[in-house]
């Protein structure tokens, strides 16, 4: 009797363990694609990397915003800012990467419009 509670709990055991890894499996983030709103300024309209809208499709077809551990290539940009704000107008591409500047890593280009007033 001894050797079938041990034999029955080593079972029941092991179900929960595989059940368990299961569970968690299905609630794994897989991110699908990725997408970015382009943004549009006025001359004297203050840059911010916060104005970035970025999504993540996820693989179940959820869409999550990331806001942040995001890296931005601003250099086209820094040139026609004077204390933040836009000097003229343009267009431009706003590299944006996921923690760091790797080409892995990049997630897109932002598009950023700039209008005269």
């Amino acid at each position: 009797m001894k050797k079938f509670v041990s034999i029955a709990s080593t079972v029941l055991i092991l179900c929960c363990f595989v059940c368990l890894f299961a569970a968690c499996k299905d609630k794994e983030a897989v991110v699908d694609s990725y997408s970015i709103e382009s943004k549009t300024y006025a001359v004297g309209d203050t840059f911010s990397t916060s104005d970035a809208v970025i999504t993540a499709v996820l693989k179940n077809g959820e869409k999550v915003k990331i806001d942040k551990n995001l890296k931005f290539v601003t250099d086209a940009v820094d040139t026609d800012l004077k204390d933040g704000k836009f000097v003229k107008a343009g267009t431009y591409s706003v590299a944006v990467y996921a923690v760091e500047e790797r080409v892995d890593l990049k997630i897109g280009d932002w598009s950023v419009t700039v209008n005269e007033k």
